[in-house]
Parts: C-alpha cells; sequence; structure tokens
C-alpha cells in the first residue's frame, strides 16, 4: 500500500491530537475514500474484511469517533496485505467470535 497514505494516516493521528476534531471529519471522509480507491486498484476489488473496516471507518466518522475511525482505516490496509491464509483465518475467527 501507498507510503504516502500512510504518512497522511499518520500525519491526521498528529493534527487531530494537536489541533482537536473541529473541521477534520471531512479530511478523514476523504482518507476513508482514498484508501478505498488505493486498495480497489491494487487488488481489483475490495474484500469483504477491508469493505467492513472502511464502514467502520466511516460511522466513526459520524460518532465523533475521528481517530478511531483512522484506526480502522488503517486496519483496512493491513488485513489486505496478509497472505490468503492468514487473512482467512483472521476474518472468520472475528465473526466466530463477533
Amino acid at each position: 500500500m501507498s507510503h504516502e497514505l500512510a504518512e497522511k494516516i499518520q500525519a491526521t493521528f498528529a493534527e487531530l491530537y494537536a489541533d482537536g476534531y473541529d473541521g477534520k471529519h471531512e479530511k478523514v471522509l476523504e482518507l476513508v475514500r482514498e484508501a478505498r480507491g488505493a486498495l480497489e486498484a491494487s487488488h481489483g476489488k475490495l474484500g469483504p474484511w477491508e469493505a467492513e473496516e472502511l464502514a467502520r471507518a466511516e460511522v466513526a466518522v459520524k460518532c465523533n469517533f475521528l481517530r478511531l475511525a483512522l484506526h480502522e482505516i488503517q486496519k483496512a490496509i493491513d488485513v489486505s496485505e496478509l497472505p490468503k491464509a492468514e487473512y482467512d483465518y483472521g476474518f472468520n475467527y472475528t465473526k466466530q467470535r463477533g
């Protein structure tokens, strides 16, 4: 995944910590859209785990949990890089514990 996107996520974490949440919701939603586009571009189709994490990120933004949303974006990126066996196991494990 793009090193540039990871840097944007980290910079936004720092910005939220330093300046607060006011006026930052659209910026975080843009990172969700950017991550979705990057994942689709690199994998052809968004996997179910990534889709779920990005949907959670959008809900977190709506509920004013912007730092949680950034974690969810990063998690979507991280799981997209797992080998298939680990991805399948992890995704199914989270469903069993759900």
